[in-house]
């Protein structure tokens, strides 16, 4: 068996669509219908362990306001990101454990869309008239752009105004260490057992 890493999602479909290689550990969602559709192809699939997140930065304001997190929480529509960024190949959660490890989900889910409730929280936090915020996903992660631009319109409802930058890998991990970001969204792996993390 040889693995050659292929990091250019594009030429990885090409190599498998021109007889290179003969399995894909994984394809970008907008290509699965493609692939389904051609009968050289066999698509498999199976619940991911991992999950697509959003950090905040507490040391910075308005962000260290417990309100102003719940307020966005509560304004985001997580089926439409889903949709939009994954093209319908995800499952919209709250807790950090995915459908594929049942039998450790416990239930937590406080913040569904309620625009009225996440309106309200700003306005107790003195911040009813909006703030603007950057939200960082980085280019390795389409995917995280593509979710990044719904939540950008989304927050819009709560008069948030929201930018996107999407650093190089690079960049994003010296920001992201540093603090010099507002939010930044990337992705966690589980592991089999959660156990191991809580």
């Amino acid at each position: 068996v040889e693995i050659t890493p292929i990091p250019d999602e594009a030429a990885r479909e090409a190599a498998l669509l021109g007889g290179e290689t003969d399995w894909l550990w994984s394809v970008p969602p907008q290509s699965v219908e493609s692939f389904r559709e051609n009968n050289d192809v066999v698509v498999g699939t199976s619940p991911d362990l991992s999950f697509n997140y959003m950090g905040f930065n507490l040391n910075r304001e308005p962000f260290d306001d417990v309100r102003v997190r719940q307020a966005i929480a509560m304004a985001l529509n997580r089926q439409e990101i889903v949709d939009a960024a994954l093209f319908g190949f995800g499952t919209p959660l709250q807790e950090p454990v995915g459908p594929g490890l049942p039998e450790f989900k416990f239930g937590y889910s406080p913040y569904d869309q309620d625009i009225e409730a996440a309106q309200a929280l700003l306005d107790d936090a003195g911040l009813g008239d909006g703030f603007e915020m950057e939200l960082m996903p980085n280019q390795a992660a389409p995917e995280m752009i593509r979710a990044a631009q719904v939540i950008q319109q989304q927050l819009q409802a709560i008069n948030i105004e929201a930018s996107v930058f999407a650093p190089e890998v690079g960049e994003w991990l010296d920001r992201q260490a540093s603090g010099e970001f507002d939010t930044f969204m990337w992705a966690w792996v589980v592991l089999i057992d959660p156990d191991q993390y809580y």
